[in-house]
């Protein structure tokens, strides 16, 4: 992930992401958006291993899709509250970036008033000090938030490819299971054994699809 991400609309449309040749990628935007995922929130509400499960869609698609989401701070398998949150930042950074400018706009103002008196000279050079000091203290903040941020999203990846190994040696563990005992009651079958255990293993597969499709 970058140290610093650039945030991105949640309504952007997926066809902003780079994917190759131009009729290889209208081919995998027509199965995203046969799926319904035509913005980026939708594609961040998907799961990484499911869209591998696509037929259309395979690991250096899925790898870009990844590259572009962790560059602007997000990731597969978000959650409406963490879009919310990440939507909320995106706001509270853009306010921020505001009042910087309305306070450099400000003392460019108080530099250009009449220098009439003494005094009024003195309140002018209070202003910009106080100003130059809000200032800097709101850029001091944006490195921390961000540092912040950064930490909780390279947290949220490797909590997610955990959990997506988790589940991918559960998978694992299921098709030996199934194999194993579609191959013992076969046992009678005129196969040789290597033959009674490939077709076992397809067995398998097929049935874990089908239940996957439920």
């Amino acid at each position: 992930m970058n140290k610093e991400c650039n945030k991105i609309d949640l309504a952007t449309p997926v066809s902003v992401i780079q994917l190759g040749k131009k009729s290889n990628y209208n081919h995998i935007r027509k199965s995203l958006a046969d799926r319904g995922i035509q913005t980026i929130r939708d594609l961040c509400q998907w799961e990484e291993q499911k869209l591998l499960w696509l037929s259309e869609i395979g690991y250096k698609t899925v790898g870009k899709i990844r590259c572009f989401l962790n560059e602007h701070g997000l990731s597969f398998g978000m959650t409406e509250k963490d879009l919310a949150e990440y939507e909320r930042d995106t706001q509270e950074e853009e306010q921020v970036d505001r009042l910087i400018k309305a306070l450099s706009e400000l003392k460019d103002v108080l530099a250009s008033y009449p220098d009439t008196t003494k005094a009024m000279e003195e309140v002018l050079a209070k202003g910009c000090d106080r100003l130059d000091d809000s200032e800097k203290r709101i850029r001091e903040l944006i490195p921390r938030l961000n540092t912040a941020k950064e930490a909780f999203y390279v947290e949220r990846i490797a909590y997610d490819n955990n959990r997506l190994r988790q589940e991918k040696e559960l998978h694992e563990q299921r098709r030996y299971e199934i194999a194993k005992e579609i191959y013992l009651k076969e046992k009678g079958c005129f196969l040789s054994g290597w033959q009674r255990a490939c077709r076992a293993v397809h067995k398998a597969d097929l049935l874990l699809e089908a239940l996957k499709e439920e």
